[in-house]
């Protein structure tokens, strides 16, 4: 596929261009974890779907927006195209429009069931589902954001990292994957949710680094019993999962590995934590 549009041409991208696309993410300030380069190689090693990364470029070739997607032949719900969660990133309208075009290209293709598209700023026909994200804007500082927080939930932490033998700490190497791993399966299967393989997980690590991502396990007693995952870009964090039997500690002990995060996040001069989309 090659599509021209307004002398704006979109094209998939290939491994060889993946430092470009990374550059141009880079640059962007509205770039979020999930416009790394670094997912075409977790789609590629850990999933069993086809990375199609699009990529729009001015009459000079330089790249001027980007689409992470994926192309899936899934028994369940048949051949379609999904993009990742960051949705379009574009410098201007005009790339936003040539990418959207190109969306509707993959759409009539033989066989093509439909086409997912995450990110979009407002109601796009045919079918809209309007998420709402969570962001903590940490910007001022951890003081700044403490004194932000509802003081009952103020005092639960206060009272779990006083009076309990509980406590968070980031696994700085990612030697824990495997243990966050254990408490995302047990906690997808209450919920009856597939659950990816570990090899996923393997593959972020990979391509993604320990610079990319962050791990942190809740402590209670020596033992872990819960775990969070965070994607990191430039200065917006983003909670992947955050996990917590509460079967085996303190019931408001979620409260502490949330806080631990967004406290280490404003010391490190992050503007803002995504807490994650609901529906």
């Amino acid at each position: 596929m090659n599509l021209a549009s307004s002398q704006l041409s979109v094209s998939p991208v290939g491994q060889s261009e993946l430092a470009e696309w990374q550059a141009f993410v880079d640059s962007h300030a509205e770039a979020g974890p999930m416009h790394h380069a670094g997912w075409f190689g977790v789609l590629h090693d850990a999933f069993a779907v086809r990375p199609q990364f699009l990529a729009a470029r001015d009459p000079s070739g330089r790249i001027c927006g980007i689409l992470p997607m994926y192309y899936s032949r899934s028994l369940l719900t048949g051949p379609h195209y999904c993009t990742l969660d960051g949705g379009i990133l574009a410098e201007s309208e005009q790339a936003r429009e040539a990418l959207l075009k190109a969306v509707d290209t993959l759409r009539d293709e033989p066989g093509v069931r439909f086409v997912l598209v995450r990110g979009l700023r407002a109601a796009t026909p045919p079918i809209a589902i309007p998420k709402v994200e969570t962001i903590v804007r940490t910007a001022g500082g951890a003081a700044s954001v403490w004194k932000a927080i509802q003081s009952r939930t103020r005092t639960y932490i206060e009272h779990e990292q006083r009076e309990e033998p509980i406590d968070v700490i980031r696994d700085v190497g990612l030697c824990e994957l495997a243990r966050f791993y254990e408490f995302y399966t047990l906690r997808m299967r209450e919920l009856g949710t597939p659950v990816f393989s570990a090899a996923a997980l393997r593959a972020m690590r990979e391509h993604l680094g320990s610079d990319r991502m962050r791990v942190y396990l809740l402590r209670y007693e020596h033992r872990p019993v819960g775990a969070a995952l965070y994607f990191v870009h430039g200065k917006r964090w983003t909670n992947w999962l955050t996990i917590v039997r509460r079967e085996r500690c303190p019931v408001r002990a979620t409260d502490l590995l949330y806080w631990h995060p967004i406290r280490e996040a404003a010391e490190n001069g992050v503007t803002e934590v995504s807490l994650g989309r609901s529906a």
